[in-house]
């Protein structure tokens, strides 16, 4: 229940992230060692009362708001056409009217990282949902996400999951799940 609360929370305020992910860490935590009713609630309550402050000062601050508004619909974009190649800041500022530069600095300053940052993210997680949950062969992959098959592909593929696409499907064909 508290990943649902936490997706959820970071679906509507991607940008308290951050924020968001060492409280829930923090939580998470601290139920581990509760050991009476009244331990989980006051966990529970610290939980709910520093998000509830963070979504508070998310909305008394303007700039902030706008930020987020405006993140928001670039998020919404890039969830829809992150499969198509050559989406980058330029177009997703195009769609919304707004510059470029100042697009790409409400982006950085509401979610953290810049577009380009956050659309890489985006398709190496579908890459390795893909990679986790098909068969397809690596070149379909690629394609389905928007990326191309080079030598930076597998460069930004080790620096993302710490490791080669090659240690990386061994490791799923290692994994538990496919050894039924």
């Amino acid at each position: 229940m508290t990943y649902m609360v936490y997706e959820r929370l970071i679906e509507k305020y991607l940008m308290i992230k951050d924020g968001l992910t060492q409280n829930t860490k923090s939580l998470l935590a601290n139920l581990e060692y509760a050991e009476i009713a009244e331990d989980i609630h006051n966990h529970v309550r610290v939980f709910l009362d520093e998000t509830a402050d963070a979504i508070r000062k998310l909305k008394e601050d303007p700039a902030q708001q706008n930020a987020a508004i405006i993140s928001e619909k670039m998020t919404a974009i890039i969830k829809l056409e992150y499969a198509n190649p050559t989406l980058c800041l330029c177009s997703i500022a195009d769609k919304i009217g707004l510059s470029t530069n100042y697009a790409g600095h409400m982006f950085k300053q509401s979610i953290g990282m810049s577009v380009s940052q956050y659309i890489l993210e985006l398709r190496m997680g579908q890459v390795a949902r893909l990679l986790q949950t098909t068969s397809l062969p690596i070149q379909q992959i690629l394609e389905k996400v928007g990326l191309e098959k080079n030598n930076y592909f597998y460069t930004r593929f080790k620096n993302h999951f710490g490791m080669s696409l090659s240690e990386y499907k061994q490791k799923l064909l290692e994994s538990p799940q496919n050894a039924k």
